[in-house]
């Protein structure tokens, strides 16, 4: 699938509200979808560490929300 076909659905709800969930039924009945999840992400880039992921990490621990640009950038390098 090309990205100019590709079918996109978005979760969005707070901590805990199911959007895993939700996104791995969907996966299970609809195999044509992959589950991203930027929390995940965010994550896994912060376990790698370099300079990235240890901004990652400071935005993580102050309770911030880590720059668009970068959640982006981690959702579009994974697509």
């Amino acid at each position: 699938m090309t990205s100019s076909s590709a079918n996109v659905v978005f979760f969005l709800g707070g901590p805990g509200s199911g959007k895993g969930t939700q996104c791995n039924m969907l996966v299970e009945s609809s195999p044509e979808f992959v589950h991203l999840s930027a929390g995940d992400l965010l994550r896994e880039e912060r376990e790698r560490g370099g300079e990235i992921g240890d901004m990652i990490e400071r935005y993580m621990v102050e309770g911030l929300i880590v720059p668009h640009e970068v959640t982006i950038r981690l959702l579009h390098a994974r697509m």
